[in-house]
């Protein structure tokens, strides 16, 4: 008696991606600090930001740019090829370490939150439901630090310097915010 063997090679299951940590506030006027908050689960932004732009594309139109912190990501690509499209990718210091901006087409401009990628999941979601909240007024490195969210060494270096820089003058105070002073200055004539 002959027996029959089973040589087939099962194929692997194809690869399932994780979900996008992603909360965006419904399109509409532009009246609060930010649009949303994102989740990375790394700082490498060829692996994070394809399903970010690909979410971004389906919800809000073609992402053209996006601009990033120069010192919060590694490697610093210049463009990235997602949904067969080219995405030009801006590194800029001027911005907040844990802000990514999009831009699309006729110049609209997304700004997210970035939740630091090893950041507490209870946390996290605290900080992308805050960043996606129509009221909130709040930065994002104010909203991470409320939350006692650990901000990356160059994130945290760098909100020193623009602390440092507000409290010496160099911003216009918010009215509505009564625990920043008001400067007035008086001209002689």
């Amino acid at each position: 008696m002959t027996s029959a063997t089973n040589t087939r090679i099962a194929s692997p299951l194809p690869r399932v991606a994780p979900p996008l940590r992603l909360s965006l506030q419904p399109p509409g006027q532009r009246q609060r600090a930010l649009d949303g908050g994102w989740w990375p689960r790394s700082q490498d932004p060829a692996a994070e930001l394809p399903d970010l732009i690909t979410a971004l594309n389906a919800s809000r139109g073609m992402v053209h740019h996006v601009i990033l912190h120069e010192d919060a990501w590694s490697p610093r690509p210049r463009r990235l090829s997602v949904d067969g499209r080219t995405v030009l990718i801006g590194w800029v210091r001027s911005v907040d370490p844990q802000v990514v901006s999009a831009t699309y087409g006729n110049d609209d401009r997304l700004d997210l939150l970035v939740v630091p990628p090893r950041a507490n999941m209870r946390r996290a979601a605290a900080a992308l439901a805050a960043a996606a909240d129509a009221g909130n007024t709040l930065r994002a490195s104010d909203i991470l630090r409320r939350l006692s969210i650990q901000l990356p060494p160059s994130a945290a270096a760098d909100l020193l310097s623009e602390s440092v820089w507000e409290t010496d003058g160099g911003r216009v105070p918010d009215p509505s915010d009564s625990a920043q002073p008001t400067l007035v200055r008086h001209h002689d004539n």
